[in-house]
């Protein structure tokens, strides 16, 4: 290599030293190995998850139904823009998220009472809100008031539960042999 190669070389580190006001960037930075939200701050009022992250978080359960395209966005007229995926005729996922720092705010998974996925879906949403923690599912088991129950049951009358989970509140309905969940961030208070 000659000392002519290693000077150019200097002279254009130098340049985007002063061009880029004196600052380095790491070419890669460490991932964080709490996962993807945990890069930036967490906004209050959100769930905790990134818009860019649900399609990986919804399917790290190995059990249907699973997003296989992309999720639809609508702008909306406020702060939040909407989401939504047809699994199916049959199952939808939706919610609202941040577009400025894509982060969702809330989420609904719905099923009729009848589709393959009406029992898991309450599974993909602690999967992707709390992945790991086994106490989301106990709390939905105890709070939804839907188990033990055959699905003409359900079918019976209208339904409706909801507690708080991490901060997060949860509700279920059933009515017209559908169910709908629906997790929401807490509510900023101040």
């Amino acid at each position: 290599m000659s000392w002519t190669g290693v000077a150019v070389g200097l002279s254009f580190s130098i340049i985007a030293l002063f061009d880029s006001g004196g600052t380095t960037v790491d070419a890669a930075p460490t991932p964080s190995p709490s996962g993807p939200a945990q890069l930036a701050e967490i906004p209050v009022g959100s769930l905790g998850v990134r818009f860019e992250d649900l399609e990986e978080g919804w399917n790290a359960l190995d059990d249907p139904p699973f997003i296989l395209r992309g999720i639809s966005t609508t702008p909306e007229g406020g702060p939040l823009d909407s989401f939504l995926y047809r699994f199916d005729g049959g199952a939808v996922l939706a919610g609202a998220y941040d577009p400025g720092d894509g982060f969702v705010y809330a989420l609904m998974a719905r099923a009729g009472l009848g589709h393959e996925a009406a029992s898991s879906m309450y599974v993909h949403l602690c999967y992707l809100l709390y992945p790991g923690t086994q106490e989301c599912f106990d709390a939905y088991v105890d709070e939804s008031g839907v188990f033990g129950r055959t699905v003409e049951e359900l079918s019976a009358s209208d339904h409706r539960a909801s507690w708080s989970f991490e901060g997060n509140e949860w509700r279920v309905e059933i009515a017209d042999d559908v169910q709908t969940i629906r997790v929401l961030g807490p509510v900023e208070t101040g």
